[in-house]
């Protein structure tokens, strides 16, 4: 049996179960191959249930960002985790500046960098807040965190730096809110001074 959230996966150990004693079937084993097999599946669980069946239990991590890289695009979850490759760009942000050259990426693990964290960090406080949340994030800067870019469409810009990062979201959560930013007029909004700047076309 496989839980219904995981459906897509096709594990050639699965079908080969089929008539065999669940008590001669090695878990651990079975569960490791399913997690190296698909590393966008997460809280997997592999257990017998009585008299019959063995049981795969797990989530489906989902998308939040991509990173260009290599001449793919990386999907990364809402823990950071990479997930795996796709040829061309999906309807998720894109982040820049988040993994170096040098920085080792193995799929089904977190990205290990700061700068990750922040992007993730950051795209999860724009979905959280109630006014923000209706904004479409197209990309995420984090090249400099002194200066993180955060683009909503194809023309507004928010600046924003890694100090207090979440007291400067609510800010922006609040302007939102009381309707004092035109977008069409507004090229960027800067929020890392003590009151935000807002700069027109």
């Amino acid at each position: 049996m496989i839980d219904t959230s995981i459906q897509f996966i096709d594990v050639v150990e699965l079908r080969r179960l089929k008539g065999r004693n669940i008590f001669k079937v090695d878990l651990v084993k079975l569960q490791d191959r399913i997690q190296a097999q698909y590393p966008q599946i997460a809280q997997l669980q592999v257990m017998r249930e009585l008299p019959d069946r063995i049981k795969v239990l797990a989530k489906k991590r989902e998308a939040v960002l991509q990173i260009a890289r290599g001449g793919k695009f990386l999907l990364v979850d809402a823990d950071g985790v990479a997930m795996y490759y796709v040829a061309t760009a999906v309807q998720v942000p894109s982040v820049q500046g988040a993994i170096g050259s040098q920085t080792r990426v193995v799929l089904g693990l977190p990205i290990p960098t700061k700068n990750m964290n922040l992007a993730v960090a950051l795209l999860d406080g724009f979905k959280t807040r109630p006014h923000t949340s209706r904004l479409k994030v197209a990309s995420v800067d984090v090249s400099n965190l002194s200066k993180i870019e955060i683009s909503l469409g194809e023309t507004l810009k928010v600046v924003i730096d890694q100090d207090n990062y979440t007291s400067k979201l609510d800010t922006l959560d609040m302007l939102v809110a009381q309707r004092k930013i035109d977008f069409t007029k507004v090229k960027y909004i800067d929020l890392r001074f003590n009151e935000p700047v807002l700069g027109g076309n």
